[in-house]
């Protein structure tokens, strides 16, 4: 069984799972997808922790712990993947990114936004990821800012993050 064309069969997810136990490795992190993906993995219109059906299958087929990965953005999500079994551990990025308070709010038990914060910015770039989607910045010209859209949020072809780093380069020479 595969879950996408030209994707890994079950099979060839357990082999690489016991090829990796004949290594030094301590540890599996099953980042499931990229930016670059032709399906998307880690857009926002993925459901939030989408692949941890495939974590939680592969729970016991090997001797490592075994980490959950992608569209894993709060802390409750989270502790809902441990307590169904769905992963030994749980790894998110994203969240720190978006909120320096993420750890303090996570720990006090105000990690929902409790409503929504805005920030004044002089600059607003958009890059983001393979999607184009002109949403957020069709929000802010609306609102009277005018935001650079650059990478795949421009036009999704090949090779979005290198297109996307070239055109933030040059958008930073005219600032």
């Amino acid at each position: 069984m595969t879950w996408c064309l030209k994707g890994s069969t079950w099979n060839e997810v357990l082999r690489l799972a016991h090829a990796v136990e004949d290594t030094s490795a301590d540890i599996i992190n099953t980042g499931i997808g990229w930016h670059e993906a032709r399906i998307p993995t880690i857009a926002t219109r993925v459901p939030r922790r989408a692949f941890t059906w495939i974590t939680k299958k592969l729970m016991g087929s090997t001797r490592f712990p075994i980490v959950a990965s992608n569209r894993i953005n709060s802390p409750e999500i989270a502790e809902q993947i441990l307590t169904e079994n769905c992963a030994n551990l749980v790894s998110m990025a994203r969240p720190f990114l978006a909120d320096a308070h993420f750890v303090k709010k996570a720990q006090s038990g105000q990690s929902q936004p409790q409503e929504s914060e805005s920030v004044e910015t002089d600059l607003i770039v958009i890059c983001a990821g393979q999607i184009p989607d002109h949403k957020l910045a069709d929000k802010l010209l609306t609102a009277g800012r005018h935001p650079h859209v650059i990478g795949g949020a421009k036009c999704a072809t090949k090779l979005d993050a290198k297109r996307a780093v070239e055109e933030g380069e040059r958008l930073a020479a005219t600032l």
